[in-house]
């Protein structure tokens, strides 16, 4: 018995820091790093109180990913408890920022509790060990806790579960 405990003493340093590598580290954009769609400054500190589906793209494969996110505003989450953060990998594209921005704009009006972040150096991809040109998912609860972590764009099946993880983690939340 005295040696359960003993290991279970020694094991939850290791715990705790298995659980502190569970969350986004903190990362902020402004200026030309990036910034929200209205370009004011923008930090991932703000990704708390609400259960968040984080897309992290290539605005190359916006077209490819488009059905995933259609299904995903079908299913219309009580806004007050989850949102959607596109975070838009602007050194991607050969696009000019200013013509990528204005059609994410209009796109953002169609989308349901969708907010549009732009990167425009990368900033993210580091400090959040993202794929560079891809699509990348990161579902996180109220608390900013990483729920569910993908890399690329989900199939029928998989798109079903991360809908379902996000209703899992709203009822949770109540």
């Amino acid at each position: 018995m005295k040696l359960k405990k003993l290991a279970l003493i020694l094991a939850l340093p290791i715990l705790l820091v298995s659980l502190q590598a569970q969350r986004l580290p903190a990362v902020s954009l402004s200026g030309s790093a990036g910034s929200a769609a209205d370009g004011s400054p923008w930090s991932s500190r703000a990704l708390r109180g609400k259960v968040h589906l984080i897309l992290y793209m290539d605005p190359s494969l916006r077209k490819k990913a488009m059905p995933f996110l259609k299904a995903l505003d079908a299913r219309r989450f009580d806004a007050r408890a989850y949102s959607t953060v596109a975070i838009v990998n602007l050194a991607d594209t050969w696009m000019p920022d200013a013509i990528l921005e204005s059609l994410l704009a209009k796109k953002s009006r169609e989308l349901h509790a969708t907010e549009f972040i732009f990167d425009r150096k990368k900033s993210l991809l580091k400090p959040w060990h993202l794929a560079d040109h891809a699509c990348n998912l990161i579902l996180i609860d109220r608390k900013g806790r990483i729920l569910y972590r993908r890399r690329g764009i989900p199939d029928p099946a998989q798109s079903e579960r991360i809908f379902r993880l996000i209703r899992q983690s709203i009822k949770q939340g109540d």
